[in-house]
């Protein structure tokens, strides 16, 4: 990667997290990174791709602590986990991302996976050897187990249905455990069976049967869970309201999409590696737009017809009950091609309702408006844009 070049790649970024595997965004769309082999926690800035000088986690040095898997709350505070280190540094890691302060949480399980509920903030991990996930409150206090249909654990999510499901190991696996975690159904619901893999060693031909290899697991717009799988280098999609009908009275669900990523045979070098996809952190974005920053947009652009103009002003109506908002940021550009930028993205300023921002110099024949609406955490209530009139200057 050090030479790649990639109209797909914006940034390339060296961070101080060596073997570096937590990927989680923080609501200012900064990107923070953890490194399992030094356990340093550092962030990234969402915009630009440069280091946040004061955002290294410790000040100096290595750290003690997890950077394999984790994500950003919806309070700001960051969580890692790791399976990587010995006891008793195997535990979740709690840290407040503005101040640096930060609280172990140690569990003794070989944390793996890790997701939070976006209904009430709870946070719960799985252990790599264990039976069971783990819940954990908001400010990091162990509440309660429940059993997930397995001895071991990988990936973990919970959508916005009272649900957890769990990648039941790469090795040894070829199931999802479904986890219902409220009442009056609260427990164990099934397991998801995700078909056999079967491939053919030289020789006499005899077919041997493994895992599918399932890793990590994300959920979609739609509430419907994916789940990569290592070994059969493939995702598989979940359709949560289909399958048998559990005992608890809820369905099971059942695979309804396959993916193949490809496998690597018969393609020429350097093409002939398998995908082995391994997804551990927010590949959909539902953590993020669901938990760490419960919000919504809109976008639009506007074409004035020639190049160079300068727009000074955006009115709209929205209703904003307590606890929830709406923001409002402008960019412009001569090319519509260049808004979203080749070489880092063109940053949007806010701006104010009725506010004229001609200092900003917003200027291009096109403007991008975009109208984010959010909530606070726990906050049920959500915004509602009316309308919005876009004036130039008079």
């Amino acid at each position: 990667m050090t030479t790649s070049e990639d109209e797909a790649i914006l940034n390339y970024v060296r961070v101080d997290p060596t073997g570096a595997r937590t990927l989680a965004v923080d609501k200012n769309n900064n990107l923070w990174v953890g490194g399992y082999g030094n356990f340093v926690h550092q962030a990234v800035d969402g915009v630009n791709g440069l280091l946040m000088s004061t955002s290294r986690f410790p000040l100096s040095g290595n750290g003690n602590h997890p950077g394999y898997c984790g994500l950003v709350d919806g309070y700001g505070y960051l969580w890692s986990v790791s399976s990587q280190v010995p006891w008793p540094y195997d535990s979740s890691l709690l840290f407040q991302t503005s101040t640096g302060a930060y609280t172990p949480i140690t569990t003794a399980d070989h944390d793996y996976g890790i997701a939070i509920d976006p209904r009430d903030q709870k946070v719960w991990t799985t252990g790599r050897y264990d039976s069971e996930i783990a819940r954990f409150s908001r400010i990091g206090l162990y509440e309660d187990a429940d059993p997930h249909g397995f001895s071991q654990a990988q990936g973990l999510v919970v959508d916005n249905s009272y649900n957890a499901w769990v990648a039941h190991v790469l090795n040894t696996g070829f199931t999802v455990g479904h986890v219902r975690i409220a009442a009056p159904d609260w427990g164990w619901a099934g397991n998801v069976y995700l078909s056999m893999l079967y491939w053919y060693e030289p020789g006499p031909g005899q077919a041997i049967a493994g895992p599918p290899g399932p890793t990590g697991l994300a959920v979609d717009a739609r509430g419907k869970v994916w789940v990569a799988n290592y070994n059969a280098n493939n995702v598989m999609r979940i359709n949560a309201q289909a399958g048998p009908t559990s005992p608890l009275g809820t369905r099971i669900g059942e695979v309804d999409m396959t993916v193949d990523l490809g496998d690597g045979w018969g393609h020429p070098s350097p093409y002939d590696y398998p995908a082995s996809p391994y997804a551990m952190s927010d590949m959909t974005g539902f953590v993020t737009l669901g938990s760490t920053f419960n919000s919504g947009m809109w976008v639009v652009v506007q074409d004035c017809g020639f190049s160079g103009r300068r727009w000074s002003r955006v009115d709209w109506e929205s209703i904003e009950p307590s606890g929830t908002g709406v923001t409002v940021e402008v960019r412009a550009a001569d090319d519509v091609c260049q808004l979203p930028g080749t070489s880092g993205a063109r940053p949007f300023s806010t701006v104010g309702n009725g506010v004229d921002f001609s200092h900003l110099n917003v200027t291009g024949r096109y403007l991008e408006v975009r109208v984010v609406l959010w909530r606070d955490p726990l906050v049920t209530a959500t915004p509602a844009l009316e309308n919005i009139k876009i004036r130039f200057p008079e």
